[in-house]
Parts: structure tokens; sequence; C-alpha cells
């Protein structure tokens, strides 16, 4: 690792933490010929995988594309960051989990789909209706009444009498 200051390859490692859902390392190094210093990212790097679109065309992964996906559709609700990049992590981990060089747009929508109806409601609601395409206000009653009910069955000291 050279010093972007000084250019020199010796450095020492003062920190050493993990960031990104322990995804990453973050190391604070400092340089043992100047002195300044510097945080370095160590991540895995996995072989590229394809997200074949449903046109058939394909395009890379992007860790960054999930987590812009998931943030729109719980943008103005109450969800951390955080917890956004965690659930992009672990939705990684999910799809990828068979060593695959190829996942469609469909498994990645249905995770989403997945993770945000735990999530939030509301935030559900905004990506399905982009995803599956509603054309009417029937659409939305039909997935409404459908998330209603799945949720009386989660947690049955909602219902009302």
């Amino acid at each position: 690792m050279l010093c972007p200051y000084c250019q020199s390859e010796r450095s020492q490692v003062v920190d050493s933490r993990t960031s990104d859902g322990n995804d990453t390392i973050r190391r604070r190094r400092q340089c043992l010929s100047c002195d300044q210093r510097y945080t370095t990212y160590e991540r895995v790097e996995m072989r590229p995988v394809w997200v074949v679109k449903r046109d058939g065309r394909k395009q890379p992964y992007r860790r960054e594309k999930l987590i812009e996906g998931l943030a729109k559709a719980l943008q103005k609700r109450d969800v951390p960051l955080q917890t956004i990049q965690r659930k992009a992590v672990e939705g990684e981990q999910i799809l990828f989990r068979n060593n695959v060089s190829e996942v469609t747009s469909s498994q990645i929508g249905d995770y989403m789909m997945r993770v945000l109806k735990d999530l939030d409601g509301v935030a559900y609601l905004r990506f399905m209706s982009v995803y599956r395409d509603f054309s009417s206000p029937e659409d939305f009653v039909s997935e409404i009444s459908k998330l209603a009910a799945d949720q009386r069955v989660v947690n049955p000291a909602r219902v009302e009498a």
C-alpha cells in the first residue's frame, strides 16, 4: 500500500474495524516515512455477478443500485440508512449463496419485496405498485387487503373487535 502523501510503501496499521455491516474492514494506517495517517478499506472481491434484465440484457450487479432501490421505496419512512445497507448485504448473501454468476432482476425484486414487507408496509406498497405495474386503484385495494390479512395472522392482538 503506497502512502498517498509521499508514495512510500512502508506503513503501519494503527487501527482496524469492520464497517458496512461487517462486509468491509477499515484500516487506519500511519506512514513510517512521513508520519501522515490515512484510511484504507478491504473487501472480499467476489467474482462478477451479472443481472439479467427482463428483456435479456445483462449488466454488472451493483450493491449501490439495490441500496438506492430500497432507499427510494423507504423515502420519508422511519428506517435508518444503516438498516437499508445491512439488508442489501444480507440480500447478496441470499441471492449469491450458491456462487452464481447470474441473477435475474426479478429475483432481486422479489427479495426487495420480502424485505420491504417486513420493514414497512407503506414502502412495500410503493415498491409493489411499480414492480407489479399497478394500473388501477383496485390493484392497491387488493394488495392492501392481503397485507392487512398477513399482519393479522402475524400479530393477532392487532385485530380489532
